[in-house]
């Protein structure tokens, strides 16, 4: 197929490859004009204990104990009587330290090697 036929088509249809690039952005915008505003976080955390700790080996693995152990402790940090003290020290360090929050990332912080491992 030759390269100049593949272009007059697209110059031919050009008026209907704009028509569905525009339906498309302007459905696009109307279906997420109202959506609600979404954040992701990610974060490790140190629970303290782990399975090599929770087990002796000459006793062999216990693993419902691990996993109750485990499973208490996502319950604490999801209970909303944490999650709202953890929201309410966010906000005072916002309201507080202002030079501090609303912040971009600098170029160079953004460069750095250790925030590259993080993403």
């Amino acid at each position: 197929m030759d390269i100049s036929y593949i272009f007059k088509v697209i110059l031919k249809r050009k008026w209907i490859i704009i028509l569905c690039t525009l339906i498309a952005m302007i459905s696009a915008f109307f279906f997420t004009a109202n959506l609600k505003k979404g954040y992701k976080s990610i974060a490790q955390l140190s629970t303290g204990f782990t399975e090599s700790e929770t087990t002796d080996p000459t006793k062999g693995v216990n693993f419902l104990q691990s996993e109750l152990r485990f499973n208490n402790a996502i319950e604490n940090i999801t209970s909303p009587k944490v999650l709202s003290l953890v929201s309410y020290s966010l906000l005072l360090h916002d309201l507080i330290k202002t030079e501090e929050s609303f912040t971009r990332i600098s170029d160079s912080r953004l460069d750095s090697n250790k925030l590259k491992e993080k993403l």
